[in-house]
């Protein structure tokens, strides 16, 4: 079995918005502003379906922790990981490790002016 950190598969997803750089770092100046960044949510986030998950924890600042929740088998899951850069409004690079539906998973996830 290949763990996560032993893989050549790398998924990366960019979406273009029409705003300053600065305007768009905004969404992620707090937890609030990260909150509706995240999403809406419609339905209790379960873990497998498309209802996504929710942001519990974020520390806007480099070493600070990101946590996401979902619900698995009844109970609730949380996940995350380091916020490895975060320099305004330029780059904010978080790291989750593991996940409620498989351990050992590991995601990077950048936003790059």
């Amino acid at each position: 079995m290949i763990g996560a950190l032993d893989s050549i598969l790398v998924v990366r997803r960019s979406i273009h918005i029409r705003a300053t750089p600065e305007r768009v770092w905004e969404q992620f100046e707090g937890f609030e502003q990260m909150q509706r960044w995240w999403g809406i949510m419609l339905a209790t986030p379960c873990a497998g379906k498309a209802n996504g998950q929710e942001l519990v924890s974020y520390e806007p600042r480099t070493g600070g922790r990101v946590e996401m929740e979902v619900h698995l088998d009844g109970e609730r899951a949380r996940y995350g990981g380091a916020i490895i850069v975060f320099d305004p409004p330029r780059e904010l690079t978080f790291e989750t490790t593991g996940s409620p539906i498989g351990a050992g998973s590991s995601r990077r996830l950048s936003r790059s002016a």
